[in-house]
């Protein structure tokens, strides 16, 4: 039987929460692949880390500076009730106290997630009146950290995903466009825009497509003034799906920024402006490497774009056309034996983007074309 008792130690032992977070769903799914049968050495080690885990997240709360560091707290202590839930079905004991701790917790967290509960308090009714809108407004109007405040906004996106917004008034509507109108030209207007605001921006561009007014669509032309590609995608996409003119300039300046090409490119495709793209711009290379950048830019990969990339060639992968890409970073992403050496990528257009962080000189041969295939075999 497989010792988790390592993993589970360096993840205990680890103080970002984000990856903590993601390391115990790592080891979930592991769990899971592996048909686990736990022994009684086993339950125990799950149990103690659980626990044990919880009370750190008790006691590292109350000492949190503001609420994006409690999001990310809020995030783990999210997978740990995961862990607890697969634990429980799979017969691990808890006693009376590890009960108590776990309820505990849960309450604590609850109390912080002011905006969070507000706004999904109210998605469950079954009709939102403009009472019910202007009584969350007051609440989200009454939070002074701008992270906390800008969870309006992701509520709303996933709420619309649950048909929720179909439930507003349009009065209650109304109100809702009012105050986020509001908020993107205060958004706009702000000096030197943190990456906070930036943040709320993109989600209100988005927000601004759910809701789908004049006064919004409105904020989303304001939206594009901005300089910054993300945000500027989802007002561009905001205003294209409402039938609304979009600036030619802007799409142009989204094609030079390579972590966002592709995307622009496939958004005015599929919407029949093409021609907005410049077609400069519009080669199969160009638009491989824009989603090789933007795929390597998520959190979970480099985290942000590479210090360079080249195209080291093409191939054919069940007549798809794969390419090929060498790319260097000292992404923190990145164990320090490979920062700053050529490590290898590949992009098609039937979402076979990927990268391993191979070492480019980990496949090299006597020549190119023998590189790619080894490649071609190897990983792809």
């Amino acid at each position: 039987m497989t010792d988790y008792s390592e993993m589970l130690q360096k993840i205990s032992q680890t103080t970002d929460f984000v990856t903590c977070a993601r390391m115990t769903t790592v080891l979930i799914n592991a769990v899971k692949r592996n048909d686990i049968k736990f022994n009684d050495k086993t339950a125990n080690d799950f149990r103690k880390f659980m626990t044990s885990e919880l009370a750190r997240i008790r006691d590292v709360l109350p000492t949190l500076p503001d609420y994006e560091q409690k999001d990310k707290l809020f995030y783990y202590e999210d997978q740990l009730i995961g862990l607890f839930t697969f634990l429980t079905m799979n017969a691990v004991p808890f006693s009376d106290g590890d009960f108590a701790l776990m309820t505990d917790v849960c309450k604590t967290v609850d109390a912080e997630q002011r905006v969070y509960n507000a706004i999904n308090s109210m998605l469950k009714l079954d009709s939102i009146e403009a009472d019910d809108a202007k009584k969350l407004i007051d609440t989200v109007s009454g939070v002074t950290d701008e992270y906390e405040r800008g969870m309006f906004y992701t509520a709303f996106v996933d709420g619309n995903d649950n048909g929720a917004i179909k439930k507003f008034t349009p009065e209650a509507k109304t109100v809702v466009a009012d105050y986020i109108a509001k908020e993107i030209d205060r958004y706009i207007a702000a000096d030197e825009p943190t990456e906070t605001i930036i943040r709320c921006l993109e989600y209100a561009a988005d927000v601004c497509g759910k809701f789908a007014c004049d006064k919004l669509l409105d904020a989303a032309e304001r939206i594009l003034k901005v300089k910054h590609s993300n945000v500027r995608y989802y007002a561009l996409r905001t205003l294209i799906a409402s039938e609304r003119d979009v600036p030619t300039e802007v799409v142009a300046e989204m094609a030079e920024d390579l972590e966002y090409a592709e995307l622009t490119y496939s958004l005015v495709a599929r919407n029949g402006k093409i021609t907005l793209f410049p077609k400069k711009y519009a080669n199969p290379e160009y638009l491989a490497k824009s989603d090789m950048v933007h795929w390597l830019c998520y959190p979970t990969e480099l985290g942000k774009k590479p210090d360079e990339i080249e195209l080291l060639g093409t191939v054919d992968v069940k007549r798809h056309p794969y390419y090929i890409f060498k790319y260097k970073s000292d992404s923190d992403n990145l164990s320090d034996d490979i920062k700053n050496r050529w490590l290898i990528g590949w992009s098609s257009n039937d979402g076979g983007t990927f990268s391993e962080f191979v070492p480019l000189d980990m496949c090299e041969k006597k020549t190119l074309e023998k590189t790619l295939k080894y490649i071609k075999k190897k990983f792809i």
